[in-house]
């Protein structure tokens, strides 16, 4: 079978000589130029497979990863053996699109290697500082420095996940979706960075935190 790059398969397709089955080989730039790994998806089924000759990461943003799932699936580095599937994916998408439960499915998701923000805030969830720990580690800005990320959630899950929330430089605000109060031990309470960064989702600011180092009496 004959091997292609990327503007030769283009024009071999428009010339109507294209070989069904043959391999595809170029960069990952040539590869994640707009709109080629689209319609490498529309022509996946005549498309043997697909080889990244220098390794490097595809360029994708968070909706291509489903949208463009058969033609990822053909895809392998040349330095690995046989259609293998050794590919990996540099994300580049704006803070709404990876917040939430797009950033577990890329957490969970091998293939990639960089997650950049390109404009907007990451929201997540209390829980997701740990579980999505992976994908927050490589969450980089443009500037190639860590991303900041907003956890948005009830008071009650902030609680549960206070400790790793507190602990974790890269939260740089907590927002209380259910404008409750957070109860809080004394040195719970001393962690003040934490504490400043505490607003409920109506902006209020003032009485957020209730401190208590036993628990509430219980109601009748």
């Amino acid at each position: 079978m004959t091997t292609y790059t990327i503007s030769q398969w283009q024009a071999a397709v428009l010339a109507s000589t294209w070989v069904p089955g043959s391999t595809i080989e170029d960069t990952a730039f040539d590869i994640s130029a707009a709109g080629v790994l689209d319609s490498l998806q529309a022509a996946h089924t005549t498309i043997g497979e697909i080889i990244v000759s220098d390794n490097q990461p595809i360029g994708v943003d968070v909706a291509q990863i489903t949208s463009d799932a058969n033609a990822l699936d053909l895809l392998h580095n040349a330095n690995s053996s046989g259609n293998s599937n050794t590919y990996t994916l540099a994300v580049t998408d704006i803070g709404s699109n990876i917040s939430f439960t797009a950033l577990d499915a890329l957490n969970d998701n091998t293939h990639v290697t960089s997650i950049v923000v390109s404009s907007g805030v990451v929201d997540v969830t209390a829980a997701q500082i740990a579980s999505d720990s992976n994908a927050l580690s490589i969450l980089k800005t443009t500037l190639d420095t860590q991303a900041s990320v907003t956890v948005d959630d009830t008071g009650a899950h902030i609680h549960t996940g206070w400790a790793n929330i507190a602990a974790d430089s890269q939260v740089s605000s907590i927002v209380i979706s259910d404008n409750t109060q957070i109860n809080l031990t004394a040195a719970q309470a001393s962690q003040t960075t934490a504490v400043g960064e505490l607003v409920q989702a109506d902006s209020n600011t003032s009485d957020i935190v209730l401190v208590r180092d036993t628990p509430p009496p219980s109601t009748p």
